[in-house]
């Protein structure tokens, strides 16, 4: 989704129309009106919308495949240039007469290089209209009517050749960021100048009326007058809140303001005037792969933790919509809890995205919401930790891993290990601690419904012993009490996460196409549901609702 952010109102507005695809790139023309977006798929799609409303003004002819890798306007608003994922990174430049872009069409195309093209930029005047940079190529190009001529950038001695991470232009002026930390100032196609100006990777130049400004991999954003001298810099491991990861990926320049806004990699967007150095911070996230941990707190309705792959807990505030505390460990977190007093979070760690095992897989944490410090951390099992509940008494707490095992803890004895929950046949999915703390139910992914006894973890045989159990809460996508929210004939992937409310009225469901239902409780008669909606074009892997 495309977002809109509204500084003086700290609120978000969405463009939700990419809906087969990921977005892949963006730009803003001059005027700041038009936002066009791409996204990802075997035939991908340009949006056209408005950036004051997020209304949708023309989604573009399919023309490039897999996906669309980069964009830029013209200088005029007319023109526009998307470059795709395919093999040979195909340009193609777009047209708009009246500059509105309901009357877009295609005016030329040619093949680009098969290295991959990383950056492109419209060159506002000289014998060039296009520039285009990537692995070790900086192409020129020159378009005529529907023809589009390809001109190969020549590094010469005084420059290297490698790779091009970033291009600006100002008026016939093309300066290029290398990932050595190097500026090219190009003297028509060729290097005519080089010169240090970070020292790692120049991960973007934005131009502006009366200069350059940059970002660098380490951190430092520069400014440049135009002809590229250096005039002022700021380095954002100084800023506070420090961002997670210093590397700056984004920025652009408000001139009337004279203010920088820049986009870390870590998430955060920060605000930072040119002339005093102040820096204030617009938002801030998770940023790394996934996203599972997700808890409200017992009893302020306005606050709720997450945790993430970026191995980062996090306590946000919902009413004021920003983050009040995080803390950092050592490996990802996606299983997090409240104790019943709100004194305490406890998170289980670990993961899986295909890069191999974690540090701490299986490992557990947990933080006072003061300070949000580690007051205790152990490790008994030896596969990540997929759920964490503590038990309504705050006596115990426990973790469901992918070793199949439920593993319970005794707070009360500085969290001993009591007991261990081993009926199980594939991982634990989800699991729920009983009113009296006396019970526990889990699921699996074998999806299965087990009971355990809280005491010693031993296997309630008959399900029976458990049918009048209250449970503190309901989280598990199996029960008896929601064995409605299933639809007829589907298969039990599709349900990842399920909540019932502090009220004991509502439960609600999230599913892997983006679905949340919300369903009386209990749930008995299939096809009922009270509300259902699709907030996001892909997978929900946890949904928590906050109804009290």
């Amino acid at each position: 989704m495309g977002i809109i952010y509204d500084k003086i109102n700290h609120s978000q507005q969405f463009y939700m129309g990419h809906v087969d695809g990921d977005i892949l790139s963006m730009a803003i023309s001059n005027s700041g009106i038009y936002v066009a977006t791409g996204d990802t798929g075997k035939r991908p799609r340009v949006h056209i919308w408005n950036s004051q409303n997020g209304q949708a003004i023309k989604v573009l002819p399919v023309f490039h495949r897999r996906g669309v890798a980069h964009i830029a306007f013209s200088q005029d608003g007319h023109r526009m240039v998307t470059i795709g994922h395919d093999v040979n990174h195909t340009h193609c430049v777009w047209y708009s007469a009246s500059g509105k872009w309901t009357d877009a069409v295609i005016q030329a195309t040619h093949e680009g290089s098969r290295n991959k093209t990383l950056c492109v930029s419209f060159i506002a005047s000289g014998d060039y209209q296009l520039v285009s940079g990537g692995v070790n190529h900086v192409n020129f190009w020159t378009l005529n009517g529907s023809y589009l001529h390809c001109t190969k950038g020549l590094f010469g001695r005084k420059g290297k050749e490698q790779p091009i991470m970033s291009i600006a232009t100002l008026g016939r002026k093309v300066v290029t960021g290398t990932v050595s930390g190097h500026f090219y100032v190009w003297e028509d196609n060729v290097v005519g100048r080089a010169l240090k100006a970070h020292d790692e990777s120049v991960n973007t130049i934005r131009a502006h009326e009366r200069g350059f400004i940059s970002c660098g991999k380490e951190g430092t954003i520069k400014l440049w007058d135009a002809y590229v001298n250096p005039v002022k810099a700021f380095d954002c491991n100084d800023f506070t809140p420090k961002p997670h990861v210093s590397s700056v990926r984004a920025v652009d320049y408000d001139p009337i303001r004279s203010c920088l806004v820049v986009g870390t990699k870590s998430s955060e967007v920060y605000e930072i005037c040119e002339v005093t150095g102040n820096v204030s911070i617009f938002t801030e996230g998770h940023y790394k792969d996934q996203l599972h941990g997700l808890d409200p707190h017992p009893t302020n309705e306005n606050y709720f933790a997450t945790s993430g792959d970026d191995c980062t807990i996090r306590i946000w505030d919902m009413h004021t919509k920003r983050m009040l505390r995080k803390v950092t460990v050592d490996t990802m977190v996606r299983a997090i809890a409240w104790s019943p007093d709100g004194s305490m979070i406890g998170a289980g760690m670990g993961g899986n995205v295909g890069r191999g095992r974690q540090k701490k897989d299986g490992a557990y944490v947990v933080v006072s919401t003061d300070s949000m410090s580690v007051i205790h951390q152990a490790r008994d099992s030896r596969e990540y930790i997929s759920d964490a509940k503590f038990s309504p008494d705050g006596k115990s707490f426990g973790i469901g891993s992918f070793d199949n095992k439920v593993y319970l803890y005794d707070i009360t004895k500085d969290f001993a290990l009591r007991a261990k929950c081993e009926k199980h046949h594939s991982y634990i999915t989800h699991f729920d601690f009983s009113d009296d703390s006396t019970y526990l139910q889990s699921n699996c992914g074998g999806y299965e419904l087990q009971f355990f006894s809280v005491i010693d973890g031993e296997n309630v045989h008959s399900a029976s012993i458990t049918k009048d159990v209250d449970w503190s809460s309901f989280t598990c996508t199996l029960g008896w009490a929601i064995q409605a929210i299933w639809p007829e004939y589907v298969d039990g992937v599709e349900i990842h996460s399920c909540h019932r409310s502090n009220n004991q009225k509502y439960v609600a469901t999230s599913d892997d196409a983006g679905r949340i239902k919300v369903f009386r409780y209990p749930c008995l008669q299939k096809g009922v549901s009270l509300w259902r909606g699709s907030v996001l074009n892909s997978l929900v892997f946890v949904f928590r609702a906050a109804l009290y």
